[in-house]
C-alpha cells in the first residue's frame, strides 16, 4: 500500500480574507522540504498554519474523514510523524486495530491527538471485536482480561461462569485501567503473563 492521497493536510498563511475565509492549499502527507516548500510559495509565505487534516481510510477509499483538534500550532513535521506511525503499524491484514481507532469513535469527533497516542502506544494494546456470547462490556472486559491473564485456562466454562463475576470484574477495569469500548470491539492494554514457578 502506498500512502499517495491518504493524508491530506490544508495549509494557509493565517490571514483572513474580506470574506472571512482563509485561502488553503492542499499538500499530501508525508511531505517532503521541497514540496512544503513549493506549497508555502503558493500560499505566498514562508509561514504557515494547518488549517485541516483529512483521511482517506485504505479500507474504504469513498470515505474523507475530517480529523479534529489539529491545532493551528503543529506542523507538516509533526503531521509527518503521525503518517509515519500509520504506515509503520498498518497492514491489510491486521487492520482491525486502525479501523477501530480512526472508525471506533463517532465518525464526525476523530480526533488528531487521541488517535496520535494509540499510535505512540500501538504495541501495548489487543484489539477485540465483538462476540454475540457477551452479555454487556464490562462483562466482555472482565471475560477477555482474565482470560489474557490466563488464570481461568484451567477451569472449565461452566465453573468459571457461576462463580466467577466477569462483568463486576470488567466494571472495575473500566473504571481504573486504560480499555475503551468502540462500536466495533474493544481495546485493552496486553498483558505480559509471568511465571512464579520454578523447576527443580
Amino acid at each position: 500500500m502506498t500512502a499517495k492521497d491518504t493524508f491530506i493536510a490544508y495549509l494557509s498563511d493565517g490571514k483572513v480574507d474580506s470574506r472571512g475565509g482563509r485561502t488553503s492549499y492542499s499538500l499530501t502527507l508525508p511531505s517532503t522540504k521541497r514540496t512544503l516548500t513549493n506549497c508555502l510559495k503558493k500560499v505566498g509565505t514562508e509561514s504557515y498554519v494547518v488549517t485541516g487534516l483529512y483521511f482517506i481510510p485504505p479500507w474504504n477509499t469513498d470515505t474523507l474523514t475530517h480529523i479534529e483538534d489539529v491545532y493551528e500550532n503543529v506542523t507538516v513535521e509533526e503531521l509527518n510523524r503521525f503518517v509515519d506511525l500509520f504506515f509503520k503499524h498498518y497492514t491489510e491484514e491486521e487492520s482491525d486495530y486502525m479501523k477501530t481507532i480512526f472508525d471506533g469513535y463517532d465518525k464526525n469527533l476523530v480526533r488528531y491527538h487521541e488517535v496520535l497516542v494509540r499510535l505512540e502506544h500501538y504495541d501495548e494494546f489487543e484489539f477485540y471485536p465483538y462476540d454475540s456470547d457477551y452479555h454487556s462490556d464490562d462483562y466482555a472486559i472482565g471475560k477477555l482480561t482474565a482470560e489474557q491473564h490466563g488464570g481461568v485456562s484451567q477451569l472449565p466454562r461452566e465453573i468459571l461462569e457461576k462463580y466467577f463475576d466477569y462483568e463486576e470484574y470488567g466494571c472495575d477495569l473500566y473504571f481504573n485501567t486504560e480499555v475503551e469500548v468502540f462500536s466495533n470491539g474493544y481495546i485493552l492494554p496486553k498483558v505480559t503473563v509471568s511465571s512464579d514457578t520454578e523447576e527443580t
